[in-house]
């Protein structure tokens, strides 16, 4: 297989030292170019230079490498730097030529890498495993030239490159509920883990993986929109959110030290599952958990199943009990299904109708006689989140809403704070005014007013024929007292939560 060396050739005073790579080898030479190539075995060895470090070093790096028997270097000019067109030039250059070698092993070293040239290293790598471009092996080294010592040390930087990884598997785990590569980086540091501990011989073998586990179990729900495997559960097995959170709970501190990565978005990962819990599935809480799961969908804009979540929430709340919702218990009855679904449909028409027409735009790919742009269909899947309210049920004694199509209303969200504005808009929540008072003449029948309001205010809202949805955040003791930016917000857990306030007489 082809072993290429991509490295860096300076202008810097090169004195003969002992390279030595810590149990691959070693080689004495004035330039760690060479020591690298005869140690590693490289087939080809591509060197990036300006024309002042080839003119100091060029004839003397070829006579060497003919000296040692290696293959002959290929020079690559680079220009300076200077100027931001020049900057481009030289990350184009290193792009090539990792791309030219990646149908081998690559090594890129970036010893007398300079001024940005060892960052666009970086970014070149990051670049191409974004775009599936990355050699099938890829190392990164620095030699670290010592003058007055006998030895002059080789550094593996690959764990750099595995951060880069790691970074852009959280990313897609993050934003969209993908967790495949999360997972399988999981697994590749659980099998080095388990390997130091048998060279060690100790029985302290890594147990990470049964939260790399989890994640992978509420990722595969997640995707096949198992709502029941997600929430409640099957049978006497605890839904995947719960074992996720359990999980999280158990091996924070073993991930916090051997999994250092993944421990950086625990938070935000325990935060957003927590909502999704419910012993049941039938019932307020177990409603408020399919909410909560289709408002989760709707964060990772993954509108279809949002959609779906919402469609099937609103068909379970018309249900006559438990048999037509709990599809996780023997007593699951299809025919109650049914006469769930036909009580929708007779009862709340309109609100029956705008679930089909999304679910089978969505289905059918928008072959259709007038497809929705996919502006209004995202903004509609939204408004059918965002305007939830829970029905009257066996389980559940509120008021059962107009619905929301048919007198849609505006939404006020009444705050101050700019951090708040932001994390409603990465929500997706759709706001008409953002006020930072709220006027109560101005609120009419089938508004919807959010916000932190006063209890009293809260009531007028309510009489006034409005709804209110309070946000609720459970905020650290550091950050009290404190603006809070979006992206703190959602890692405190805020979330709208629907109130319905009276003034007893």
């Amino acid at each position: 297989m082809q072993r290429t060396l991509i490295t860096f050739l300076g202008t810097g005073k090169y004195g003969e030292t002992l390279y030595q790579w810590p149990e691959v080898g070693e080689h004495r030479t004035r330039f760690v170019a060479e020591a690298l190539s005869k140690i590693w075995g490289a087939t080809h060895t591509v060197v990036l230079a300006t024309q002042k470090a080839e003119e100091m070093h060029g004839n003397d790096l070829q006579a060497a490498f003919q000296m040692a028997g290696l293959p002959a270097p290929v020079i690559h000019r680079l220009p300076d730097g200077r100027t931001e067109q020049e900057l481009w030039d030289q990350f184009r250059i290193l792009r090539q030529g990792v791309s030219d070698a990646r149908d081998g092993d690559v090594l890129i070293d970036i010893t007398h890498g300079f001024r940005a040239q060892p960052f666009f290293a970086g970014a070149v790598l990051a670049l191409l495993r974004a775009a599936g471009l990355q050699p099938p092996s890829l190392q990164l080294v620095y030699g670290e030239y010592r003058q007055n010592e006998p030895i002059s040390p080789i550094w593996d930087l690959s764990l750099f490159e595995e951060l880069l990884e790691w970074a852009q598997a959280l990313t897609l785990f993050l934003n969209t509920g993908v967790a495949t590569t999360v997972v399988e980086l999981g697994k590749q540091l659980k099998r080095k883990e388990a390997d130091k501990v048998c060279a060690a011989g100790t029985r302290n073998f890594p147990r990470f993986e049964k939260l790399v586990s989890a994640i992978d179990r509420f990722a595969a729900d997640m995707a096949t929109i198992r709502v029941a495997s997600i929430i409640s559960g099957y049978g006497k097995e605890r839904g995947s959110a719960a074992r996720l959170l359990q999980a999280i709970k158990e091996f924070r501190q073993e991930v916090e030290a051997k999994l250092p990565p993944l421990a950086l978005i625990l938070d935000r990962l325990e935060a957003s599952v927590r909502p999704l819990v419910a012993e049941r599935l039938y019932g307020a809480d177990g409603f408020k958990a399919q909410h909560a799961l289709a408002r989760h969908y709707l964060n990772l804009q993954r509108y279809p199943e949002a959609a779906v979540v919402m469609r099937e929430l609103a068909v379970s709340q018309y249900a006559e009990d438990e048999r037509a919702v709990e599809v996780n218990s023997a007593n699951f009855d299809e025919r109650q299904r049914t006469a769930a679904e036909k009580k929708f449909a007779e009862q709340d028409q309109f609100s029956c109708k705008t679930y089909g027409q999304i679910r089978n735009d969505i289905e059918h790919g928008g072959f259709r006689k007038q497809p929705q742009p996919s502006k209004a269909l995202k903004d509609r899947v939204g408004k059918l989140v965002e305007q939830w309210a829970v029905l009257p049920t066996a389980q559940t004694g509120n008021a059962p809403p107009e619905s929301s199509e048919k007198a849609p209303g505006r939404t006020f969200f009444v705050t101050r704070h700019p951090g708040a504005v932001q994390w409603a808009k990465s929500q997706g929540i759709v706001v008409d005014r953002t006020v930072e008072h709220l006027e109560l003449a101005e609120v009419r029948p089938g508004d919807i007013v959010m916000g932190t309001l006063p209890v009293h205010l809260a009531e007028a809202v309510c009489s006034r024929g409005a709804r209110y949805r309070h946000l609720v955040l459970s905020l650290t003791p550091e950050l009290r007292g404190h603006e809070l930016t979006a992206e703190q917000m959602t890692c405190c857990g805020a979330c709208l939560i629907d109130y319905r306030v009276e003034r007893q007489a």
